[in-house]
């Protein structure tokens, strides 16, 4: 690894860190990977809702190798306040595609905004569509 990426994972471990938001920004256009996982998780309890919300998508980007993040993004689906944040993470559960995802999917179909209960649709979906079709 790149020691800049190194530097990079290390600063979004400390999500109340003021430079973590750009550090977010910065992974994502290097490409998330799986060696950004757990510094990915650590930005789920960021102060920083943008944070949060980008952090979600990157683990969503990784796909089916981020399923250990499954339980990270469900906690935080109950917890966060903003929908948009809620919204990335039912995206990302979907895109992650492990029936592991589904109790937490099937607790956003009842968000009171009604884009995230719509998400949660298509992210189940998703996650049947992985395991009949294997994708």
């Amino acid at each position: 690894m790149l020691p800049a990426k190194e530097a990079l994972l290390e600063i979004l471990k400390n999500p109340e860190d003021p430079i973590s938001p750009v550090s977010v920004e910065i992974i994502n256009n290097l490409g998330p990977s799986e060696e950004t996982i757990p510094a990915l998780l650590c930005q789920l309890k960021a102060e920083s809702y943008s944070s949060r919300e980008k952090a979600a998508y990157m683990l969503g980007c990784i796909g089916a190798e981020a399923a250990c993040a499954i339980p990270a993004l469900s906690s935080a689906l109950e917890q966060d306040i903003f929908r948009l944040v809620r919204a990335s993470i039912v995206e990302a559960l979907g895109k992650i595609g492990s029936p592991l995802a589904l109790p937490a999917l099937n607790q956003a179909l009842k968000d009171d905004h009604e884009s995230v209960r719509l998400l949660a649709r298509d992210a189940i979906a998703a996650v049947a569509d992985q395991g009949i079709y294997g994708n």
